[in-house]
This record gives C-alpha cells, sequence and structure tokens, in this order.
C-alpha cells in the first residue's frame, strides 16, 4: 500500500495548478453594496487592462497574484478589488479593513 500512495502522491503532485485569469472578462459591471443597488460605482471593463467608468471617463487596472486587481484613473484611482472568473464574472472591491466592500457583477454582455 505504501507504494500505492507513492505513485499517487507523485501524480498529483505532477498534475499542474489551476491558472489564475489571463484577464478580465470585458462587458459592463453592475455593482452592489448588500441589497443596495450602488450605480455610482458600476464600470465597463473594454479590453485587456483597460476600463471606463460610470461617467465615461477611461482608466487602467493591473489583475496581480490572487487575481486582484488596482485601478489606475477614472472614478475608482486607488481601488483594489479581486476578480473571480465564474459564471457571471464578477469584481470584489475591497475596503481599507481588507473586507468586501461592493460586489460587482458582468451584466449579460
Amino acid at each position: 500500500m505504501r507504494n500505492g500512495l507513492s505513485i499517487a502522491a507523485a501524480l498529483l503532485a505532477s498534475i499542474p495548478a489551476v491558472a489564475e485569469a489571463q484577464s478580465v472578462a470585458t462587458g459592463s459591471y453592475e455593482c452592489w453594496y448588500f441589497t443596495r443597488a450602488q450605480p455610482g460605482l458600476n464600470f465597463r471593463i473594454t479590453g485587456a487592462g483597460t476600463y471606463t467608468d460610470v461617467e465615461g471617463k477611461r482608466g487602467t487596472f493591473t489583475l496581480g497574484a490572487g487575481n486582484s486587481m488596482a485601478f489606475q484613473g477614472g472614478a475608482h484611482e486607488g481601488s483594489k478589488a479581486v476578480y473571480k472568473n465564474i459564471n457571471p464574472p464578477t469584481v470584489s472591491f475591497i475596503g481599507d479593513r481588507g473586507a468586501e466592500a461592493a460586489f460587482c457583477q458582468r451584466a449579460g454582455n
């Protein structure tokens, strides 16, 4: 049985880790704070590393380790978030204390 466990462990070690998202899904994201809509936070991912805020101002973001996002420019200047490539894709803005401050999900487009 020991050899069987060694083989299983070797096989598991050879399986590549699940890759993190290489990009954020494009489209409009609608934001919420608990059950209350926060339309002033809404934004649109327009391409790799670019977004527009609800007023149409352009900004950029970087996607880092753990799918962390850091926004530059536009209404979300200086904001930190976490991207989840689920269905639908989501972006959770993180507050100063490290907790989710707003939840945004792609709105069907």
